[in-house]
């Protein structure tokens, strides 16, 4: 399934625009005040070496490559997915959290 699922052999002409639309992605997400700068020129940093690496034909495949994207992913170890899934599950955690003290306080009161 993964071999019939991947397009890395014919995807990796889409380089050059995948990089661009991922510099894109990361400044909306620091407009969006979920990167900071220093992470965003971080990541545009990564982005420009990996490019870098692509235009001269030195970037390296891997075979659990799926695609362009996670062959870039892979290369920079991007994990803005798994930092807004933290941001959410961590202010769900936190509401429950605090409501857990506020029943306690309500019990120790009465």
């Amino acid at each position: 399934m993964e071999k019939f699922n991947a397009s890395i052999d014919y995807d990796w002409h889409l380089w050059e625009v995948d990089i661009q639309g991922s510099k894109a992605y990361s400044r909306s997400l620091e407009k969006a005040g979920l990167l900071t700068k220093a992470k965003v020129d971080q990541i545009l940093h990564g982005l420009d070496k990996v490019a870098e690496e692509w235009a001269q034909g030195t970037f390296k495949l891997n075979p659990n490559d799926e695609d362009i994207h996670t062959a870039k992913e892979r290369c920079l170890k991007v994990v803005t997915d798994l930092r807004l899934w933290m941001r959410l599950t961590c202010s769900t955690f936190s509401g429950l959290l605090w409501e857990f003290i506020r029943t306690m306080v309500d019990q120790a009161e009465a």
